[in-house]
């Protein structure tokens, strides 16, 4: 037994070893296509944070990257790009608010609510892909928000149907919000990165996207897209589904009567109530009251909601919002990971990189494939390389060539843009892919990082394949 703990240790420090040897040496070796030393100071933190991630744990490999970068761009310049990021602060923030609904039982009777609805009762298969499509539209606001949101409901509703951590099921699930998630946030092209995204095309090419024609096309293969991943789900990878056959509404009744009490009251009305102003703060048509949401920023909104809830008392007397007691509820894994993976995703982009240089390089030679094949191929390129590389600098970068070949074979661009914005967000396969797939990787009492990597990449080339299908037979009837 001692001889095997023995060899156990020795190859977790092998393991150590090698993520040392990437994030601090990989730099050191002979530059790569037009990869700069910063270019490679960046891929090899990332080599080695996706070696750690895989086979140590998430946190550990992530503050190595982390102090990797710093060495290479200064570790002034590294804390404000990780712990100086909005996104980073609202996660550190937003965990407390989202303790606050798990302490008083608010989460638990909030999905009891959702579980013991009649048009769910006994339909397993239904109420995941309701859940599914509660994460595609709610990925339209604030995909990284809303996949905080959606796991504090997911693992609220594991543990109360007692879903058998790291079995496929909870895999599955996790990586179908963050699938479902990432699709909603390019569905409308006015709100959050739909918007950007349109906004490059437009002064890409001096000319402006039809909104009505991209939402005809997007929203119904979206949609269609959910279903897909359920049937995957169902009839490939074979998930058993019987926890959620079991649900029983009692399961939710912490005092007996399952009625909601007035603390559950006050900790689902901040809750929905900092959801409903990050929406308010993506919705530029409401003109004033958009400007004051926006102007505090989600960062902004999450703290002024923390403050006001230190004034509310407990039934028993207590603050409802007792921040040094809930703060154990921070996820460290996800909040190190995250501020990493914008760090990187800033870098990605850089000149001085030469990352996008290199992915220049890489796609010449497809230049020279037939206009069909080639829009296939540049569509499969970015659905894999979205995986290791920031989706929006990806999209960008393809952008051009898309529309291009599109061009000589007589298709109507906008399809094929919606397919490559599409493409560009199935960011599964790793944690470095999206901050949203980092925060699913990050749910350590369900899933391990290893397993989610191997499903993943196991069930991108049928979601690829179902979107193709789907996508260009849409396009050939709407255009």
């Amino acid at each position: 037994m001692a001889e095997q703990a023995k060899k156990s240790n020795n190859i977790m420090y092998l393991h150590y070893a090698v993520v040392l040897f990437f994030c601090f040496g990989f730099k050191y070796l002979p530059q790569i296509g037009a990869l700069t030393p910063l270019g490679m100071s960046i891929v090899g933190t990332f080599i080695g944070c996706i070696y750690g991630w895989s086979l140590i744990n998430m946190l550990w490999p992530s503050l190595v990257g982390l102090l990797a970068l710093g060495l290479t761009l200064g570790m002034d310049t590294l804390t404000a790009q990780a712990f100086g990021n909005q996104t980073v602060l609202v996660l550190i923030f937003m965990s407390v608010v989202i303790a606050v609904t798990t302490e008083t039982g608010a989460m638990d009777w909030l999905v009891g609510k959702l579980l013991g609805a009649k048009f769910t009762q006994g339909k397993p298969w239904l109420t995941i892909w309701f859940l599914l499509l509660v994460a595609y539209i709610m990925g339209n606001f604030n995909s990284v928000i809303m996949a905080l949101v959606m796991c504090a409901v997911l693992n609220s509703v594991f543990k109360q149907l007692g879903v058998e951590p790291y079995s496929k099921l909870p895999v599955l699930m996790f990586l179908g919000l963050a699938f479902c998630l990432m699709l909603g946030q390019v569905t409308f092209p006015f709100l959050g990165v739909g918007l950007v995204l349109v906004s490059a095309y437009s002064a890409m090419f001096q000319t402006a996207l039809d909104f009505a024609q991209y939402i005809m096309f997007a929203l119904p293969i979206g949609l269609l897209m959910t279903v897909v991943y359920v049937l995957i789900m169902r009839f490939i990878m074979r998930v058993d589904v019987t926890p959620f056959k079991k649900f029983d509404a009692s399961m939710t009744k912490r005092d007996g009567d399952g009625k909601i009490n007035r603390d559950q009251k006050w900790a689902l009305f901040f809750f929905f109530a900092y959801c409903v102003l990050v929406l308010l703060s993506n919705l530029r048509m409401l003109g004033p009251v958009y400007q004051v949401c926006a102007k505090f920023g989600m960062y902004g909104l999450c703290t002024g909601t923390i403050i006001i809830m230190t004034f509310i008392k407990k039934e028993d007397g207590t603050p409802l919002m007792e921040f040094n007691k809930l703060a154990k509820h921070m996820s460290w894994d996800i909040i190190v990971l995250t501020a990493y993976i914008m760090v990187l995703s800033n870098l990605m982009n850089s000149p001085d990189a030469g990352i996008s240089a290199s992915f220049q390089m890489l796609l010449k030679p497809m230049t020279q494939l037939s206009p069909y094949v080639f829009i296939v191929a540049i569509l499969a390129f970015g659905c894999l390389v979205t995986n290791f590389a920031n989706n929006l600098v990806l999209t960008i970068l393809l952008m051009p060539m898309v529309v291009q070949f599109s061009a000589m074979v007589g298709m109507q661009p906008l399809g094929v843009i919606c397919l490559l914005f599409f493409s560009c967000q199935m960011a599964l396969g790793t944690p470095g892919g999206s901050p949203v797939t980092a925060i699913m990787f990050a749910q350590g009492d369900w899933v391990k990082p290893g397993p989610m990597m191997k499903t993943a990449f196991t069930i991108l080339p049928m979601l690829f394949i179902a979107m193709i299908v789907l996508g260009l037979g849409w396009a050939s009837v709407l255009f």
